[in-house]
């Protein structure tokens, strides 16, 4: 049996082993949350966390693929921000790399274009969002309900493309069409 990883990157981002056989096994981003001095939350990633889910994922499923989205900044988006996520997506990336899990980098509209979830600029976000849960649903044969992270009521957009990365993954490790 082989296994496929995929990862939405960011705080809000998910990863996924996606087995050939159906298998599935979801986590949430590993956050911490800090109070700033002006009693603002700062949500930062926990970098010890991640490791500890990527050592299990390498251990326990040996993933044939990691897909990772390769995100970059976006207009008008703050400098603070810009580079807090950018560093995110840094340290996921050279962690996988450190566990021996080489990530292929794949930009959103390259994993989005082949399962129709590339929209126009005046799509809502929720629209987006939504589409996404009900694809990988539909390509997985899952339940909304294995998207639900613990202690929330609503599936987590993350979790349906960390899934859908795998599933590309695997697709294309397989070499079978979508």
């Amino acid at each position: 049996m082989s296994w496929y990883c995929g990862v939405d990157p960011g705080v809000k981002g998910a990863l996924c082993v996606l087995s050939d056989a159906g298998q599935i096994k979801f986590w949430d981003a590993p956050i911490i949350k800090k109070k700033k001095s002006n009693k603002r939350i700062k949500t930062t990633l926990d970098i010890a966390g991640l490791w500890g889910i990527i050592c299990e994922i390498n251990e326990e499923y040996k993933p044939a693929v990691t897909m990772v989205e390769e995100v970059h900044s976006m207009p008008h988006e703050g400098v603070t921000s810009a580079f807090s996520f950018g560093f995110t997506c840094g340290v996921i990336q050279g962690q996988f790399t450190a566990a021996g899990l080489i990530p292929i980098l794949v930009t959103p509209q390259a994993w989005k274009k082949p399962f129709g979830l590339v929209f126009g600029k005046d799509v809502p976000k929720a629209t987006k969002k939504a589409r996404s849960i009900a694809k990988f649903c539909v390509l997985s044969g899952l339940p909304e309900s294995v998207l639900i992270p613990k202690g929330c009521r609503v599936p987590a957009d993350g979790r349906a493309e960390a899934g859908l990365l795998a599933l590309l993954g695997g697709i294309r490790h397989s070499g079978k069409n979508i």
